[in-house]
């Protein structure tokens, strides 16, 4: 498993939240729940890794 930094986090929750960014889970396109699922394990691990 890779060891993600806080700059890799930042970069994918910017690519994340871009408009034009889709999000596919399971071969179907995400809903606004898969999104935000998506930015708070991101968060999460931000904020482990700035020692929260």
């Amino acid at each position: 498993m890779k060891t993600e930094t806080v700059k890799d986090i930042l970069n994918s929750l910017l690519e994340l939240n871009d408009f034009c960014t889709n999000l596919w889970i399971d071969g179907k396109e995400g809903t606004i729940e898969d999104y935000k699922e998506c930015n708070s394990e991101a968060l999460y691990k931000l904020r482990e890794l700035l020692g929260f």
